[in-house]
């Protein structure tokens, strides 16, 4: 599709028309090269890549700027790039992004008759078990030898909103959640999918999700890692392999958490935590540090 698809958006003047595939976000980029993205802010105007960006929505100030410097890239300009941007994932999640597939359930899956399965885009594969209640929306595939609790939902939308004229509104999503093989999501989970059909919500091979826990689209939870119960974990985050997240911890959005770290209870992490580091606190620091500075205090 072009930009010139979408000249029925009153509010937007293309000043160089050019193809894409997606709208997506920085953090959500397609390795082919197809993204359409916006930009607000010129330090982000001033270092985008042309291998990975074939379209901007831009401001007015900006859209000259674009232009002359990346000659390749086609240039749309409107007064909120932010809300037209949102406006052509909408279209696309209701047009491009919306084909349906008859779902793979196998026959050797245990699907409790009080579960809640949609009727497209989902497999689900030998063995895994499906418990009462548990709800399992469209854009899922869960591997084998999996169990899903009672009450968890996974392929939900998450918190993503944008003023749309004038009305604040949640934004759908068009990514997937896939699961792995032998992953274990305990009771009263949420795991939403991705928001662009570029980032998928990923929970590999062996991970342990306890009871309520939150995992935002776009996260990538990778082999063997452990979630304790009351767990939220926000949007693009990446846990490493053999990670153990204690209860009640809260890790922002885009963090790093490296294989084997270990986040104790009810820490708030902010900032990427190094592979086999140990942290704790709000914020979470250093453990022998944490440990230290409440030693101090209690003086």
């Amino acid at each position: 599709m072009k930009l010139s698809d979408f000249g029925w958006l009153e509010s937007l003047t293309i000043l160089r028309d050019a193809e894409f595939k997606y709208a997506v976000k920085l953090h959500s980029l397609s390795e082919q090269g197809d993204n359409l993205i916006f930009v607000e802010q010129s330090s982000y105007a001033e270092r985008l890549n042309p291998q990975l960006v074939s379209a901007v929505i831009t401001t007015p100030e900006l859209g000259n700027f674009l232009l002359s410097k990346y000659p390749e890239i086609g240039v749309a300009v409107c007064s909120n790039p932010k809300e037209v941007f949102y406006k052509i994932h909408i279209r696309l999640v209701e047009t491009e992004y919306s084909k349906k597939a008859e779902n793979r359930i196998s026959e050797k899956a245990k699907i409790h008759p009080g579960a809640i399965i949609a009727s497209s885009n989902v497999v689900i594969g030998p063995n895994t078990v499906v418990e009462e209640g548990a709800i399992i929306k469209e854009g899922v595939i869960i591997g084998e030898n999996c169990l899903i609790q009672s009450g968890t939902v996974i392929g939900n939308d998450c918190f993503e909103t944008a003023i749309i004229d004038g009305v604040q509104r949640l934004i759908p999503h068009a990514g997937k959640v896939i699961i792995g093989n032998n992953v274990v999501i305990q009771s009263m989970c949420s795991i939403s999918k991705g928001l662009f059909p570029t980032r998928d919500t990923v929970i590999e091979d062996e991970v342990i999700i306890a009871d309520h826990v939150h995992i935002a689209h776009g996260v990538h939870i990778k082999k063997r890692a452990r979630i304790a119960a009351g767990v939220i974990v926000a949007g693009y985050v990446t846990i490493g392999s053999g990670a153990w997240i204690g209860p009640s911890a809260t890790v922002s959005n885009g963090i790093n958490i490296g294989d084997n770290a270990f986040v104790t209870i009810g820490s708030t992490v902010v900032s990427n935590v190094n592979d086999s580091d140990r942290v704790a606190g709000n914020f979470a620091i250093d453990y022998k540090k944490f440990l230290k500075f409440m030693g101090q205090i209690r003086k």
